[in-house]
Order: C-alpha cells, then sequence, then structure tokens
C-alpha cells in the first residue's frame, strides 16, 4: 500500500512542478498537467507499483 500512496504523491508533485513551470512563461502542454493518476501511475511505475527513477543522460 505504500508505493500506492507514494505514487499519488509523486502525481501530485509532477502535476504542481508542471504548473509552476507553466506559470513562470514556459510551454507546458495541459496534457502534461493534466494527466491522470492511472496515467501517470502506467507511465512511471514498475510492475510492483514503485516509481521509477530515470536519469537524462545529457
Amino acid at each position: 500500500m505504500g508505493d500506492v500512496d507514494e505514487s499519488a504523491k509523486l502525481w501530485k508533485v509532477n502535476r504542481t512542478i508542471h504548473e509552476l513551470v507553466r506559470d513562470r512563461g514556459f510551454q507546458v502542454s495541459d496534457e502534461e498537467i493534466n494527466i491522470d493518476l492511472h496515467t501517470f501511475r502506467e507511465t512511471f511505475a514498475n510492475s510492483m507499483g514503485s516509481i521509477e527513477c530515470v536519469q537524462n543522460s545529457a
């Protein structure tokens, strides 16, 4: 149950960050801001329900 709670918190953080970035004048699609929890979990969670940490290599 902890992973489910964690993913819901991270989903809210994700939405808030996207809103803050948009409010500062950056282009952020409504799709990125309005992603629902189910889609967020499908996109970022592993099979056990934990959110995967992805590092971009620049």
